[in-house]
């Protein structure tokens, strides 16, 4: 496997993955993308213990990490599909449907392996960015108090959207990439990237609406979420 490192950007792979789409296995190649934040700089210079720096960068804290499946010849291309993914433990790894993560998941990559394109899995964004044990509260939130996401983010005083885009632009950036077309809903993460000179044509990603999922869609579409 192979290192690359520029400045605070270490770049890891590929990893060979042959994943399970239905009944057939597509091949992608996986990179990790690790950016040294501020905080990393923050406790180097305070010259704190070893043993607390690594606990910290084993819990995430130190390095934003983003990780890249690619399919096909994306690099310098004018056309690719990108899907950029915020983590989701609750849709993506236990595949519950209250949400519509894990299924915009699964059809990225459908869509992905059919075409060349990246999905760039933002693993510090579970949570809209709130990160596992809030986003853990805001759904006991919304079982308890009937409230949307959205909802318990404010009530318990959180930006209800704090994402940033940063790395991904500079992820993009790094594979040649000036225009793109983005699989999304979400007007914020358009302009984000827009705002960097890259140009961008919206694909919709929206999955069947169901009794069980309606009230995180229609939660969305208040907060101006494209149809």
């Amino acid at each position: 496997m192979n290192t690359k490192k520029e400045n605070s950007l270490e770049i890891k792979g590929p990893l060979h993955e042959i994943i399970k789409l239905d009944d057939r296995l597509v091949e992608f190649e996986l990179y990790r993308f690790d950016f040294k934040n501020e905080i990393a700089d923050l406790v180097s210079n305070e010259r704190v213990s070893e043993r607390l720096f690594q606990s910290l960068d084993q819990r995430g804290v130190l390095n934003d990490t983003y990780y890249v499946l690619e399919k096909g010849n994306v690099r310098n291309s004018s056309n690719s599909l990108i899907r950029v993914h915020s983590a989701c433990f609750h849709g993506d790894t236990l595949r519950h449907v209250i949400c519509d993560c894990g299924e915009q998941y699964e059809a990225a990559l459908k869509q992905i392996a059919e075409e060349e394109g990246l999905l760039i899995y933002c693993e510090g964004q579970d949570g809209r960015g709130i990160h596992k044990k809030l986003h853990f509260r805001s759904y006991l939130d919304q079982q308890e108090n009937l409230w949307d996401t959205f909802e318990s983010f404010r009530r318990r005083g959180l930006n209800e959207d704090p994402r940033d885009y940063s790395n991904v632009v500079k992820i993009l950036k790094y594979y040649g990439l000036s225009r793109i077309r983005l699989l999304t809903n979400n007007p914020e993460k358009i302009q984000s990237i827009k705002s960097s000179d890259i140009e961008v044509e919206r694909i919709p990603i929206w999955v069947k609406k169901t009794g069980i999922n309606s009230k995180q869609i229609e939660a969305k579409l208040r907060r101006g979420h494209l149809q």
